[in-house]
């Protein structure tokens, strides 16, 4: 609980600190009738990092959710506080490299349903690497890596399915 408590003020911190010298410089380059006050500037930093903040921890509580699923309904008695470094490797792999290779394959295939499941074969080999990365064994890395991809997997066709039907209305 300590580990998500400082992972969730260390994302607050840092987005805070980029907002707050985002808003300061920008503040610069505006007329004296237009500036922000001092503590309008924080104040307008405080609830943009919250909501950055909020909206990080709904994805990382999505990805650890996922995780704790397979990790229950398959035994695989992996302990909270690797669960919690999984998630966030796993985060970290969809927010920074998952949309290079969807764009790549995209770009190289064309249609998306083909595209959804080499990215789902993707992920499972990315997801197995950072288990193992992690210490897990090869079935329990496996294991997860399979099951989390599946429910992402799931979510996704999901969203392409409500876009389609919003599309069509």
């Amino acid at each position: 609980m300590k580990l998500l408590i400082s992972i969730a003020i260390v994302i607050f911190l840092i987005s805070f600190i980029l907002l707050f010298v985002f808003f300061h410089k920008e503040n610069k380059l505006e007329s004296e009738e237009e500036k922000s006050s001092f503590i309008m500037m924080i104040v307008m930093a405080i609830l943009f990092s919250l909501i950055i903040s909020i909206a990080l921890g709904l994805f990382f509580l999505a990805i650890i959710g996922s995780t704790s699923i397979v990790n229950t309904v398959f035994s695989l008695d992996i302990s909270l506080n690797q669960l919690i470094i999984l998630s966030l490797a796993f985060l970290a792999y969809i927010f920074i490299l998952d949309d290079i290779v969807e764009f790549i394959f995209e770009f190289l295939v064309g249609k998306k349903i083909i595209v959804l499941m080499i990215l789902a074969l993707v992920r499972i080999i990315a997801f197995y690497w950072i288990g193992l990365l992690n210490g897990l064994n090869q079935n329990v890395s496996f294991t997860l890596a399979i099951g989390v991809t599946l429910i992402i997997f799931v979510i996704e066709s999901l969203n392409n399915m409500r876009e389609k039907s919003k599309q069509a209305n």
